[in-house]
């Protein structure tokens, strides 16, 4: 345990590593379970999220000697931007989908609306 203390920037290498690899495979999941979750359990997939950065922030702290209000606030922010990251890529991925579907739906329409036009 003291090794690990005694060099901070490889604990908080890992430790971000660690919540950013979990997050991003609770996006996959959440990609392929999705449908079954929403709306209905939107709720716990952030409860769940919360506590994973929550976590990591905890772990940070927890292994620092002393800690301070700014070692918690550093902490939690940290968590909270590495965490959250791959969750919101994946978001403005869904998105993205989102918006080219209605796009190709659009212009399906307006192709179709466009050949009864012409007869």
């Amino acid at each position: 345990m003291q090794l690990w203390v005694r060099q901070p920037q490889r604990r908080d290498l890992l430790i971000s590593s660690g919540l950013a690899l979990v997050t991003t495979g609770y996006a996959i999941v959440l990609e392929h379970v999705r449908q079954h979750l929403e709306p209905d359990w939107a709720w716990a997939e952030v409860v769940l999220g919360t506590v994973m950065c929550l976590g990591a922030a905890e772990l940070r702290v927890a292994s620092t000697t002393a800690p301070t209000a700014d070692d918690y606030r550093r902490a939690i922010w940290t968590s909270f931007v590495i965490g959250g990251t791959p969750i919101i890529l994946w978001q403005f991925w869904q998105l993205s989908q989102r918006y080219h579907r209605v796009i190709a739906e659009w212009k399906k329409d307006n192709d179709a609306d466009s050949a009864l036009s012409l007869a």
